[in-house]
């Protein structure tokens, strides 16, 4: 009932809500961003998120406070300062702040949404803040979250086996299951609604909340959460720090899901051939896709386990010893050729990175051949 009352005293600002609302989806699962905070100490800021049947989410946002601040605030709008940029497959958005709040330090979030099975998803969050200053940046950050699962306020929550204390699973009466989960923090507390979102805007006796690791088991009552990170940032440096939503079913891994590329790629017609960077998810479906191909030419793709750099003119570099090969579909008249991978929701997945690397026959490339750098994936649940 609060927060239908809450959603009814915001009607005047519907219209700007409306234009901010940014969609990022993947198969079944879907995130929405329906309005964001518009000053340091708004409490604005909703989001939808599913995957295949009820929203869950109420909020999902970021709070920082530097050292000697009284109280934490919202990353904003206010002034205009923040863009958002959606990928080109819809899946993720960038948030940008290149000045917050003109204190001299920059903040990305990028959340990613993947399917992990019919009802089932993610929502992949990391925020990346850089210190734009000539001294050391002492910052507090949150992630808070409000959940009110398949629509409901009354759920409980409890700790999720197997990983760090604090990592918790959230249930509605009717045992629908959601995750809330954050990698390396400092601490958390669960509380009910707003208690943890006032407690951050407001600091707490005159100081930036520091959650005390309180509020496990919870419930059942109207659910919110908080994962704070301590952190000191040199001149000219970034820290990123990550956390996720989960639907229906839990994440495998604890790690971050990364994709890099490393060697050199050999020039064909349309120049140097690259990778898609794209970043395997557990349980998701990933795509490795390549640019700047030869239209009409179906690359052959190397899969290794280690990277390496070995030239063999005049017909490249061999940037991943191969110990297994595929074929990719032809490129085409856009000069793209893709393969998507369903990986399984598997903690053992994220053991060791894998490499690879294509080739393909080029008529304006050295010796007719054109390739790819090394393209490195390690598996994980959390983005970065």
């Amino acid at each position: 009932m609060h927060k239908f009352a809450t959603l009814l005293a915001l009607a005047v600002t519907a219209s700007l809500a409306a234009q901010s609302a940014v969609t990022i989806t993947d198969a079944n699962t879907t995130f929405t961003y329906s309005s964001y905070p518009t000053a340091t100490n708004s409490t604005v800021g909703y989001c939808n998120f599913a995957a295949a049947t009820a929203d869950h989410a109420y909020q999902s946002w970021w709070y920082y406070a530097l050292q000697g601040d009284a109280n934490g605030s919202a990353l904003n709008t206010a002034g205009g300062q923040m863009t958002a940029s959606l990928a080109a497959d819809n899946r993720s958005v960038l948030l940008d702040w290149p000045n917050v709040d003109a204190r001299g330090f920059a903040a990305q979030l990028v959340n990613c949404v993947y399917s992990t099975g019919a009802a089932s998803g993610v929502s992949a969050q990391a925020l990346t803040i850089t210190n734009n200053t000539a001294s050391p940046l002492g910052l507090n950050l949150y992630f808070y979250t409000d959940l009110d699962v398949a629509g409901a306020a009354g759920d409980s929550a409890s700790q999720h086996a197997g990983w760090p204390t604090g990592n918790h699973m959230v249930q509605d009466s009717a045992g629908v299951q959601c995750w809330v989960m954050a990698d390396r923090f400092n601490s958390f507390d669960l509380t009910t609604f707003a208690v943890a979102r006032g407690a951050i805007i407001n600091g707490v006796g005159g100081a930036p909340y520091a959650p005390l690791n309180n509020g496990l088991p919870f419930g059942p009552g109207d659910y919110t959460g908080v994962y704070h990170w301590l952190v000191s940032i040199a001149p000219g440096q970034s820290v990123t720090q990550s956390a996720l939503l989960a639907i229906t079913q839990a994440p495998a891994s604890q790690r971050i899901a990364r994709a890099s590329t490393h060697c050199v790629g050999k020039p064909g017609t349309h120049g140097v051939p690259v990778w898609a960077l794209n970043r395997p998810f557990t349980g998701s479906a990933t795509s490795l896709r390549i640019d700047n191909g030869f239209p009409g030419a179906a690359p052959i793709l190397f899969l290794g386990v280690a990277p390496v750099a070995v030239p063999y003119p005049p017909f490249g570099t061999v940037c991943t010893f191969p110990i297994a090969t595929l074929n990719m579909p032809a490129f085409n008249a856009a000069r793209v050729s893709s393969l998507t991978i369903q990986l399984p929701n598997l903690a053992s997945l994220s053991a060791a990175p894998l490499h690879w690397q294509a080739l393909f026959l080029d008529m304006g490339a050295a010796s007719f051949l054109a390739h790819t750098d090394g393209l490195a994936w390690s598996f994980g649940s959390f983005g970065n």
